[in-house]
């Protein structure tokens, strides 16, 4: 997993270099503003709803906000929102009012049979498809299009098969 992590982030890299050439950038996402998290490779992409972003060679998942996109680019990634003491991959806060978001809401973690565990290690439960997580508990992830809400946060799962695969067959 950390061969696949410091790949991901070294491909990331070259692709930084191409961040002035609109026409010579290989990285399928890119857009005007990208944050990267703690170095871990990791990027959310802020746009207008109408722009539609897909995964790229690097891109485990995709988490797609009415207004945001968070690409999942390591096999385990932590939800909630920072605080000076607290810091997590995905950070709610960003996106809105997270008040009512667990420092460390949720676990998101790449199986080896290919699926995903979506664990909630938070106060306030959750959901996936309408169906409530509390806390402690755990929903497996198999699909794409599956919608998951954290408080008033709500985004679609989607899976990048193809990059899943490929880990999983070197497991």
């Amino acid at each position: 997993d950390l061969q696949d992590d410091a790949a991901c982030r070294d491909a990331d890299a070259d692709d930084d270099e191409h961040d002035d050439d609109p026409h010579g950038a290989p990285h399928a996402m890119r857009h005007h503003e990208i944050e990267h998290h703690h170095n871990r490779g990791d990027a959310v992409f802020r746009m207008p709803a109408a722009v539609v972003l897909e995964p790229d060679a690097h891109t485990i998942a995709m988490l797609k906000g009415d207004t945001w996109r968070y690409a999942m680019r390591k096999t385990e990634l932590i939800i909630g929102r920072n605080t000076q003491d607290n810091v997590v991959d995905l950070d709610l806060s960003q996106y809105g009012h997270a008040d009512k978001v667990s420092r460390r809401q949720a676990v998101l973690k790449l199986l080896p049979n290919g699926s995903f565990s979506l664990k909630n290690v938070g106060k306030k439960a959750i959901q996936v498809q309408g169906v409530v997580i509390e806390s402690g508990g755990k929903a497996i992830l198999d699909q794409s299009d599956l919608v998951v809400e954290i408080t008033s946060f709500r985004f679609v799962f989607e899976i990048n098969t193809n990059l899943v695969n490929t880990i999983i067959s070197k497991l």
